[in-house]
């Protein structure tokens, strides 16, 4: 007999068995959906439990996120979802509930935020994996935004193990925000390729900052990873170009214009022709400004199997046959024209005419260019050999504002690492043009208006002279830029001399090698209706580390993408850390300290100094001596050079605090003043101010500082103030 008791007890079990069937389902579902459109890549897989609880904090970078997760291990999680998504979901709730989903919302009132982590804290109790986005939100730019507190709340007082996690590749993907709206464009590719790094364990006790620090620094390790299918620079371009053969790729000041196959066939043609004269060279030198004739001639060094190593044309004698003695380079590419423009040069070297060297290829010469760019396979076009992505791609040397310039080695993997971040960042697609103003031996120049816009398919206008305001207010104006890279030094000049509406097409504006002035950045905004973001690179970093975007706007929040005075937050792959200058050790979030920075984009090293190479790199992580702090939001603020400090008194003085006083009453746009120090027997240094005619004078500047609030020791004496016709400025 069938009582009502059994019933219940039949209905109870039916229902139980029935839960179970559906969440087995719906993960196979996921494990076949993810299978088939995903290939997902796992690291770190050791480093979670078998079983017992854990607590996973993975960055945020797509609606994917969750799926992925479960498809990339084999334990059940119970996920932290926003609320306003799980209300949006109707009838997939009860799935969701099944799954043990909990909703959360920074908009909740205290008690409902307390009583999910309560129930997520629950869940760990009882054995389970409890997956929490410390984000808070998909991110809108590609950046890692600030970690919240919640996740530490939820293992307080326990001692389970906190997990980062760093889902690699998911930007860009159809499900992130990379191009807007999600599921607004079709898949790049399919299978997509996601890599899904676990780090090792936490403690409970982590901060949010300390947490946020370890993802990022999982984010080098997904970037190293992908070291293992880099292919050189120039066969990546040779397959870019044949997929937009007839889109435009490069114009400059003098009229000349080339599509990508275009390009491609130029390159290849002038790499053919140089095969004999460079054979038995390993670097080739090539001395141009910034023209279509100077990246032909790179790419055509790199297809060769060599290292390009562009020459710095503004250095002194001395510095320029350093380089050259120092690379072993016998042959200089360059064009007879432009060496009658600038001063002789005293150097010992062959030169090579590009122009009468172009004259000399012949029709059967370029038809047989035509035939290999169209028929051969991509890794055919370029001599690779036994190619490593650690080989060098080229040598920069850097300015030598101290001693001989250092020759820095960027392999393939340094710049076409940058390459993708940079590209991920801007988001640059066929409608953008990207002026190149900067010379190519310049790391910003070579890297991000030469391979960046080559290796994304948008286009690049260039200009020989960075200093000529109207004649680059002309070019973006014509040629409807939309991206202008340059320094704030230059960013004034263009600001004299453009009109409102030479600029209207722009739709980034980076400026970086210098602090950016806030009156500079205020009225260029008031003319021109884009202000100007600020990033941090170096050489050494091939070049971009740091940057500031956008603000973005969602759901009535404002998530800050910049703050004033900063150089913004490490890019995707680079992780920063601020350590003690005399103990050499991580010092707290918000105190300064000297900024070191790993990622794929550090450089090889110093050509033939292994000495200073090790001074600066040590396990993976180079030494800026710049020194910083980091802010709570994770945003990097420069205080100055380690070298720009003076030790008086026994106290550390700053001497970028005092320019930034003294120049602050003058034009953003025109630098009157440096202050530097000299050796002094009692007191070891004392300052010094050197100052144009136009600071109005050194009453007028002994003035500012007694109007200030320096402390005493921080003022220069009254016999410091020291007059001179111009302040020396690097190239």
């Amino acid at each position: 007999v069938v009582t009502p008791s059994k019933k219940l007890l039949i209905k109870l079990v039916l229902w139980v068995t029935t839960c179970l069937s559906v969440v087995i389902v719906l993960r196979f579902l996921v494990m076949l959906i993810t299978r088939i459109f995903y290939r997902v890549r796992v690291m770190g897989g050791e480093n979670l439990p078998v079983d017992g609880p854990a607590l996973l904090i993975p960055n945020h970078a797509s609606w994917m996120d969750a799926i992925l997760l479960v498809s990339a291990q084999p334990r059940r999680v119970r996920f932290l979802m926003s609320r306003e998504m799980y209300r949006k979901m109707g009838v997939w709730r009860l799935f969701l509930k099944l799954a043990g989903v909990i909703p959360v919302s920074g908009r909740d009132s205290r008690e409902k935020i307390d009583a999910s982590l309560a129930e997520a804290r629950r869940q760990l109790d009882l054995g389970f994996m409890v997956c929490i986005f410390p984000e808070g939100g998909v991110t809108p730019s590609g950046m890692t935004r600030p970690f919240k507190s919640g996740f530490s709340r939820i293992v307080r007082d326990s001692d389970y193990p906190v997990i980062p996690v760093y889902l690699g590749g998911l930007w860009g993907s159809i499900f992130s925000r990379y191009y807007g709206p999600i599921l607004s464009t079709l898949p790049s590719r399919v299978p997509y390729p996601v890599t899904i790094i676990f780090g090792a364990p936490m403690l409970p006790e982590s901060s949010p900052f300390d947490a946020r620090m370890r993802v990022q620094e999982l984010s080098c390790d997904y970037f190293e990873d992908k070291k293992r299918n880099r292919r050189p620079l120039p066969e990546m371009f040779a397959r870019r170009a044949r997929r937009w053969w007839m889109r435009p790729a490069l114009k400059d000041s003098t009229g000349m214009h080339l599509r990508y196959g275009e390009l491609l066939i130029a390159s290849l043609a002038l790499a053919g022709t140089l095969r004999t004269r460079l054979n038995g060279r390993e670097k080739v030198g090539i001395l141009l400004p910034s023209t279509v004739g100077a990246v032909v001639a790179n790419l055509a060094v790199s297809m060769r199997g060599k290292i390009a190593v562009n020459l710095n044309f503004t250095a002194s004698p001395h510095a320029l046959q350093f380089a050259i003695d120092q690379s072993e380079i016998t042959t200089i590419l360059s064009a007879q024209k432009f060496l009658d423009q600038i001063d002789p040069l005293d150097v010992e070297c062959e030169f090579l005419d590009l122009e009468e060297i172009v004259r000399g290829i012949g029709w059967g010469d370029r038809l047989r260019a035509v035939m290999r760019a169209i028929l051969l396979p991509a890794r055919w076009l370029v001599k690779s050999g036994s190619f490593h992505p650690d080989a060098p791609a080229t040598v920069l040397y850097s300015s030598g504002s101290t001693g001989s310039p250092k020759g820095v080695m960027l392999s393939h993997h340094n710049i076409c690492s940058n390459v993708e971040v940079a590209n991920q960042l801007l988001r640059l697609d066929r409608s953008d043009t990207m002026s190149g103003i900067l010379p190519l031996f310049h790391s910003f120049g070579y890297t991000c208006t030469m391979w960046l816009p080559l290796l994304s398919g948008s286009a690049v206008s260039y200009h020989p002279n960075p200093l000529d305001g109207a004649g680059i207010a002309r070019m973006v104006r014509e040629n409807g830029c939309t991206i202008l890279v340059t320094t704030p030094t230059f960013l004034g000049t263009y600001q004299r001399r453009a009109k409102a509406e030479d600029f209207a097409t722009l739709r980034y504006c980076l400026v970086g090698a210098e602090k950016l002035s806030g009156v500079l950045a205020d009225s260029f905004e008031a003319k021109f209706g884009i202000r100007p973001l600020e990033g941090y690179g170096a050489t050494e970093l091939s070049p971009l580390a740091c940057i500031n975007v956008p603000d973005v706007e969602r759901y009535g929040r404002t998530i800050v993408g910049t703050k004033f005075g900063s150089i913004g937050q490490p890019v995707p792959g680079v992780a920063v850390q601020i350590r003690s200058a005399d103990r050499d050790e991580p010092v707290p979030q918000g105190e300064e300290g000297v900024m070191w920075i790993r990622g794929p984009n550090v450089m090889l090293g110093y050509l033939g100094d292994a000495e200073k190479t090790r001074e600066v790199i040590q396990d993976g992580w180079y030494n800026t001596s710049d020194v910083a702090r980091i802010d709570a939001d994770g945003f990097i603020f420069i205080t100055d050079r380690l070298a720009r400090f003076s030790k008086i008194g026994g106290e550390m003085v700053p001497h970028g605090a005092i320019e930034e006083l003294l120049q602050g009453s003058f034009d953003p746009s025109e630098r009157v003043l440096a202050v530097t120090a000299v050796p002094d027997e009692k007191r070891g240094e004392r300052l010094v101010v050197l100052y144009t005619p136009s600071a109005g004078g050194a009453d007028r500047l002994r003035g500012i500082l007694r109007e200030s609030d320096l402390p005493n020791l921080w003022c220069p004496a009254p016999n410091a103030f020291h007059e001179v016709d111009e302040l020396p400025q690097l190239a």
